[in-house]
This record gives structure tokens, C-alpha cells and sequence, in this order.
């Protein structure tokens, strides 16, 4: 990303990550920990890691933001075991 907009970044939200995604993020982390300059450095910004819809709700209007209707109609059922 080019600096300028790096630069404009306060914090970044990641709603729902599946195990893949949370692989790679952790490897993203590791290295932005490395590099002060990094917009991806908690130093720099808030990163909130979101996992369901009850705490994606506690910082959005879900009807305020563009999202697919499946997920803003979702509801939270338990996994079985």
C-alpha cells in the first residue's frame, strides 16, 4: 500500500476469520511487529479481531453498512458437538 494511505488508517476491523485466514494473519502480524512504519503494527492503529455478530454490532449499524444480506440476517446458533 502506498504510505499516504497507510498513514490515513486509525483502526482496522476483521469480522469473522476462518482458520486460513487467521494463519495468515498471524504470519502479516509477525512482521508488521517487526517494522515500526507498518500500518499493521499495533503501535500505529487498533486492530479489532471480530468473531461473531453480537461484538460486530456493538461497533456498526448493521443496516448502515453495505453487507451481504445472509450476513446481516444471520443469527448466532451454537456449533454441536
Amino acid at each position: 500500500m502506498p504510505p499516504e494511505l497507510t498513514h490515513t488508517f486509525n483502526r482496522f476491523y476483521v469480522y469473522n476469520m476462518n482458520s486460513l485466514y487467521r494463519k495468515c494473519f498471524r504470519k502479516t502480524l509477525r512482521h508488521a511487529l517487526r517494522d515500526p512504519k507498518s500500518c499493521l503494527n499495533p503501535q500505529n492503529n487498533e486492530i479489532y479481531l471480530l468473531g461473531n455478530l453480537t461484538e460486530l454490532q456493538f461497533h456498526f449499524h448493521l443496516g448502515s453498512i453495505h453487507l451481504p444480506k445472509e450476513t446481516s440476517s444471520a443469527q448466532y446458533y451454537p456449533p454441536r458437538f
